[in-house]
């Protein structure tokens, strides 16, 4: 069982069955299916560093990396449904605007994370667990993205938060690791 295509074979169904559920005028069309896809790609991205949550289970491995390049191909998918729309008239608004700088970094984050998360990459990158940990930056990055959302449910980035500190604070606290 190859965990890289079912989720995002998941993870797509799950984003093409609220595509389709879009309202039918046009602003709230794109608003809709720029919040939608943003939440499958938080949901992949907090599943993936959820897993040493579950480590104690299983062997989570082979999913946490395929939630996390599912993570970063929903997150591309997230900005092409944002990028083109009224809701970044300018892509100057990248550098100077605190939620779509966060977002963006979130994206470049994951996309380096997804690149080396395969074999033939990852040995060619000498530090590659330390680079890795650059996963939790990017689900902090993406939390502040959200908390500066005027789009998004009040509780929603504190629930975010502490899912990530929970995640670092166990596995700090994994002997096994140090």
């Amino acid at each position: 069982m190859r965990p890289l295509p079912i989720t995002l074979a998941l993870f797509g169904a799950a984003l093409g069955f609220v595509v389709i559920l879009a309202p039918d005028a046009p602003l709230l069309n794109e608003l809709f299916r720029a919040r939608m896809s943003g939440w499958v790609a938080m949901a992949a991205l907090l599943g993936s560093l959820s897993m040493p949550l579950l480590s104690r289970f299983g062997r989570v491995a082979p999913w946490r990396r395929a939630l996390g390049v599912t993570a970063a191909v929903f997150t591309t998918v997230h900005a092409a449904f944002v990028l083109p729309t009224d809701l970044v008239p300018d892509l100057r608004l990248l550098i100077y605007e605190p939620l779509l700088r966060a977002g963006a970094a979130t994206l470049v984050a994951l996309v380096v994370l997804a690149v080396t998360s395969f074999g033939a990459v990852a040995r060619r990158v000498p530090r590659w667990k330390d680079l890795h940990a650059l996963a939790y930056v990017a689900g902090a990055l993406a939390a502040l993205h959200l908390a500066l959302s005027p789009h998004a449910w009040a509780p929603a980035p504190l629930a975010v938060c502490g899912l990530l500190v929970t995640s670092v604070l166990f596995r700090a606290a994994d002997k096994k690791r140090w």
